[in-house]
């Protein structure tokens, strides 16, 4: 009996692991209407727009719930030095490198096409937005993971209104990214150890004084 649970766990455990090796992808898609779907290795859900579901009449135990969420007593705030502050500022820039070097874009898209009724404006504005597409990619090339990428920009000297088509897909490993979080949860427990040293009574010294008969 204990040979097959054994088995069992180490199969449970196998399966946990196979998924935590899935990427997990994002995909934002905007042409004029905004779509996001979400996936786990090769499957994906669109979960933005969802289906509108009919509106729930309010009733009075939801209003009561809300007005007690309201009605919260007010908490002491913690002190915070400079020392701590600097630390969750390092704690910050080191999550946002962390997520940088974990995720990978695996397809970047983004089709502009300038048009503003007059040839001349369009022209204008055309070089622009070239010039900042042109100044901004690099910046994006060298701080993240780009895979593919296909980006266009064009000038339509007889159309009136611009159009933009852009088609993003982000993609991580949960493995990588938990270890990642367990390391970071680490450093924010020493900052908190920190605040709290900090932010407890000093105790006097020397004890209580008797009188002498």
């Amino acid at each position: 009996m204990l040979k097959i649970l054994g088995w069992v766990l180490l199969g449970f455990l196998l399966f946990l692991l196979f998924l935590l090796l899935l990427p997990v992808r994002t995909r934002v898609r905007f042409d004029g209407v905004l779509q996001v779907w979400a996936g786990l290795g090769p499957v994906s859900v669109r979960v933005f727009p969802l289906k509108k579901k009919p509106k729930k009449e309010k009733t009075q135990a939801a209003d009561h719930e809300k007005k007690s969420k309201k009605e919260k007593t007010n908490k002491p705030k913690k002190k915070l030095t400079l020392e701590i502050i600097c630390d969750f500022i390092r704690l910050g820039a080191e999550a946002l490198g962390t997520l940088r070097r974990q995720l990978v874009i695996r397809n970047l898209t983004c089709h502009l096409k300038i048009a503003n009724g007059d040839a001349a404006a369009t022209a204008l504005l055309y070089g622009r937005v070239a010039a900042a597409v042109s100044a901004l990619y690099p910046v994006l090339e060298r701080n993240l993971r780009i895979k593919k990428t296909d980006i266009a920009v064009d000038a339509d000297f007889e159309g009136k209104k611009n159009d933009i088509l852009a088609d993003v897909t982000l993609a991580v490993c949960p493995l990588r990214l938990l270890l990642a979080a367990v390391v970071l949860l680490i450093h924010f427990l020493k900052v908190n150890s920190k605040i709290k040293e900090h932010n407890q009574p000093v105790k006097e010294k020397g004890g209580i004084n008797h009188e002498q008969h």
